[in-house]
């Protein structure tokens, strides 16, 4: 059999390698993501209980140290992602493939990617703010019950692209 009917018989077995490929991909930023913000949740529980009092100078230093690892990652996973995107982008414009379900679902991660971005940026001004060299702690309550609304939203958004990835992987 020639080199273009077995990739002909892979596509109609489900996927190719290069799409199982790029779904292990998508899934293990999915993954990464989840744990990213159950990080995030812990340090903003955190923030919760000590809302009135403050944080000591030597964890806000190590709260933000342990947030650049989180960026540093989160940089990471959102630059595989836009490569994927762009990849399978210009598969599907040159008619290498008609599929565009890993496509949106790659958008779909890299959408979740955003919103715990969001989230970390919003962290990061609350450690500042409870930071005891500070004074502007009124809007670290608000930005505390944003961050809350927001983490159960971003976690469900990871959930539901992670079943879609579980789907595509299935099919």
């Amino acid at each position: 059999m020639s080199k273009w009917g077995v990739r002909m018989a892979q596509q109609v077995q489900g996927t190719t390698l290069h799409d199982t490929e790029n779904i292990r991909l998508i899934r293990q930023a999915l993954t990464a993501q989840q744990e990213d913000l159950q990080l995030l949740c812990t340090y903003a529980e955190y923030c919760i209980g000590v809302q009135h009092v403050g944080i000591d100078d030597d964890e806000v230093v190590a709260f933000k140290e342990n947030v650049a690892k989180i960026e540093a990652r989160q940089q990471k996973r959102y630059d595989e992602i836009d490569t994927l995107l762009h990849d399978t982008f210009r598969d599907l414009r040159k008619e290498k493939t008609t599929d565009d379900r890993i496509y949106r679902c790659a958008k779909d991660a890299r959408q979740t990617e955003a919103g715990l971005r969001t989230l970390r940026l919003f962290l990061t001004d609350i450690i500042d703010m409870l930071s005891n060299r500070t004074l502007k702690r009124n809007r670290a309550v608000d930005r505390l019950g944003y961050f809350e609304k927001r983490s159960a939203d971003v976690e469900a958004q990871i959930m539901l692209v992670q079943e879609k990835a579980t789907m595509l992987a299935n099919r």
